[in-house]
């Protein structure tokens, strides 16, 4: 059973050139601690070159011109490592997370899919390549060997054929076995192996097992067979994740919406790809951004940005996000920057034939977002009527994905089913002010809007009242009448009012009595 190993090498360093590509060819060095004792923790290949060593002090290293120099990103490295567990995972089911650097997979039934493990080694580099790391690779019989592989050669990509492990990974140093992440070795032992003289894992492997263990018992058993690349042991699958995060602080502090949106595009395409990776999409935006405070206290913004449908195009995303900072706008200059998207199962439709065809609700989010920074937020959206007593409360709610609709064949095979039309109240707003001529204490004669009528048949009233303690409070006398309309004139009039006028038929109408205006009101018509 065939295993890999993922290994970054300079992981803290290979985080920050992943959050900027544009350094990838120049000599970097990220120092870590508080000064004066930063310590350096990582560096690139070029900065190799150039002379760096692991022990130089950060004022050696200023005076190098063409060095840049970093400080340690954990956020930066926590995106890295999420990135590289994600794009492990599309490849194998089965993956553990050794450390932060360092990954192991069972590559069983794989070769199905991509032919020989050095196949699925390259398709595996080329992977974790597309998230802008560059790992190493190794390729075993045992997750230990191919971590040793990996972590050991500098070589891209290490291939190791069963029965062949002690004589690759012979050529190793006895010093690799101490920074393996999960192994501990004291080091009174290798100390003793260094008096032994043995220098590499090929010497290691040839000692006697029974004198080993009598000298530096199961630890030193446990030594040689790493050496020997005979250990086994199982893979503990990592969690997988229910959410996308990627993180990116600012060496300059942004307080402008053009330059701002260039970094977000660039989460957002890095955050898209990992869900696209996973087949997965998102309905919920999460911004947090680190302002620059003047106390020099943290300043936070965090806002959430609900979506329609689940989507996981970049560039309708950053849209989005743009049209709603511009509108909810951060109050001071942006240090960093956090995007976390939620993980979501992509909206699946299917048209019919011969139904029109609607407007894709991504795009339309967007225009729906652009008309809210015009009149308003409050004012745009699906109408929802409130669980009130006042008759004509509402407010109005975000467009959402719609619920399952129910087939119309399956409504008509219920027993309860009824056909007959159902009678709606049409409302006027706002409502038209009314004459209302009583007879009894009862409406006998209205007009309205240019409209007059003789009243056929009333009922009521009812009294209804609330919010008595608000300016906006109500107390009406509400009727329910029937008009017979005996003329018009040519004032504006509603379309329905005339309609029926002209018609010389009547109409059904709801008044009612403001107390608070003492004043006549038509509430709306029925249909």
């Amino acid at each position: 059973m065939p295993y890999a190993c993922i290994y970054v090498a300079d992981f803290p360093a290979e985080a920050i050139l992943r959050g900027e590509p544009a350094l990838r060819g120049f000599a970097l060095v990220v120092l870590d601690g508080q000064p004066p004792l930063e310590t350096l923790v990582a560096m690139n290949e070029f900065a190799r070159r150039a002379g760096v060593q692991p022990d130089m002090p950060r004022a050696l290293l200023e005076q190098c011109p063409s060095l840049l120099i970093r400080r340690r990103s954990a956020a930066l490295e926590a995106a890295a490592e999420a990135a590289l567990l994600e794009t492990a995972e599309t490849l194998s089911p089965r993956v553990e997370r050794v450390a932060a650097d360092t990954l192991a997979l069972d590559l069983a039934g794989l070769e199905r899919l991509f032919g020989s493990p050095e196949k699925i080694a390259a398709e595996l580099s080329r992977r974790v390549a597309q998230i802008g790391l560059r790992a190493r690779i190794g390729v075993a019989a045992n997750p230990d060997a191919a971590m040793i592989a990996a972590r050991g050669f500098s070589s891209g990509v290490t291939v190791i054929a069963p029965g062949c492990e002690a004589e690759i990974l012979g050529r190793l140093p006895v010093s690799a076995l101490s920074g393996l992440p999960g192994v501990v070795i004291e080091p009174d032992i290798l100390e003793t192996l260094e008096r032994w003289g043995i220098r590499d894992f090929r010497a290691l492997a040839a000692l006697p097992t029974a004198q080993l263990s009598e000298r530096l018992g199961q630890p030193g058993i446990y030594l040689q067979q790493l050496a020997r690349g005979e250990s086994t042991r199982v893979l503990i699958r990592a969690e997988p994740v229910a959410e996308f995060t990627e993180s990116l602080e600012l060496e300059c502090a942004a307080d402008e919406l053009e330059p701002l949106s260039f970094l977000l595009g660039r989460l957002l395409d890095e955050l898209c790809a990992r869900l696209a990776a996973h087949a997965l999409a998102t309905n919920e935006i999460r911004v947090r951004l680190e302002l620059d405070a003047v106390s020099g206290d943290v300043n936070l913004y965090e806002k959430t940005l609900r979506l329609p449908v689940p989507m996981r195009d970049s560039k309708i995303l950053l849209n989005l996000l743009r049209l709603y900072l511009a509108a909810h706008p951060p109050d001071a200059p942006i240090r960093k920057m956090t995007l976390t998207l939620a993980a979501a199962r992509p909206r699946t439709a299917q048209g019919g034939l011969f139904a029109p065809l609607a407007p894709d609700p991504q795009k339309l989010e967007v225009t729906l977002a652009r008309i809210a920074g015009i009149v308003g937020a409050e004012n745009v959206g699906a109408v929802e009527l409130l669980d009130t007593h006042r008759d004509t409360a509402f407010r109005m709610r975000r467009f959402g994905a719609s619920p399952a609709t129910v087939s119309y064949a399956a409504i008509a095979t219920r027993p309860d089913f009824d056909a007959a039309p159902k009678t709606a109240l049409r409302v006027f707003r706002p409502p038209p002010r009314a004459v209302v001529e009583l007879r009894d204490a009862v409406p006998a004669r209205i007009s309205f809007a240019g409209l007059r009528g003789k009243v056929r048949a009333a009922s009521g009233p009812w009294h209804t009242s609330g919010d008595w303690w608000q300016p906006d409070g109500w107390q009406h006398d509400v009727w329910d009448i029937e008009i017979e309309f005996t003329g018009n004139t040519a004032s504006p009039a509603r379309d329905s009012a005339e309609r029926h006028a002209a018609r010389a038929v009547a109409a059904f109408y709801r008044i009612y009595f403001n107390h608070a205006d003492e004043a006549w009101f038509v509430r709306g018509e029925y249909d």
